[in-house]
């Protein structure tokens, strides 16, 4: 049994209709909906919008620290020379 061209079309694009339809059934409940892909997202936002601050936080901080740091170092006992090598140091 042989088949025109139309035919060989007509029947793999059924083929791929049943298939895609099964596949739509069998693997409906995996799908993630627009509602909870929104959802998600913007949950991620403000979690990532929160670390930023944070990361802020630290930041600032760190500087402060620093900055204490270099005070107490300038105003300590230490001779000059040792404060230069220890305030110029990498």
């Amino acid at each position: 049994m042989t088949f025109t061209a139309l035919e060989t079309m007509s029947i793999a694009g059924l083929f791929s209709l049943v298939s895609a339809v099964f596949v739509r059934l069998l693997f409906s409940r995996s799908f993630v909906t627009r509602g909870q892909c929104s959802a998600e997202r913007e949950k991620l936002c403000i979690e990532r919008e929160q670390f930023g601050k944070d990361i802020q936080s630290i930041k600032s901080g760190q500087r402060t620290q620093f900055k204490m740091l270099r005070a107490i170092i300038v105003h300590s006992g230490i001779p000059a020379e040792k404060q230069e090598d220890i305030l110029n140091e990498d």
